[in-house]
């Protein structure tokens, strides 16, 4: 069973976020060690994951170069990708944090 998201990218039955992050449409995974990608437009290897490869592709970020190649609406993309994931992340700690009497 498979559906089509926002972003244009399938939905397996499995639910694996590893398809629906959007960094993965941008670099190659290194064969040899799933921490190292590749930079489909300026080909630097950025070491620390997927992760580490939207920082490259965002800019701005201390622990990686920015790219210089890459177009405006995919660092517009991933940014916003971050920015979402970032939010519904602060949302589940901040959850895990109040009493219970608050539910």
């Amino acid at each position: 069973m498979e559906d089509s998201t926002p972003t244009g990218g399938k939905v397996s039955g499995s639910g694996s976020s590893k398809s629906l992050d959007p960094g993965r449409k941008y670099g190659k995974q290194d064969p040899t060690n799933r921490n190292n990608f590749f930079c489909n437009f300026c080909g630097v290897r950025t070491t620390g994951g997927v992760f580490r490869l939207k920082q490259h592709l965002v800019g701005g970020h201390r622990n990686t170069l920015a790219c210089q190649k890459v177009p405006e609406h995919v660092r517009k993309e991933i940014l916003d990708y971050m920015d979402i994931k970032k939010a519904s992340k602060e949302a589940y700690d901040m959850s895990k944090r109040l009493p219970q009497s608050y539910f």
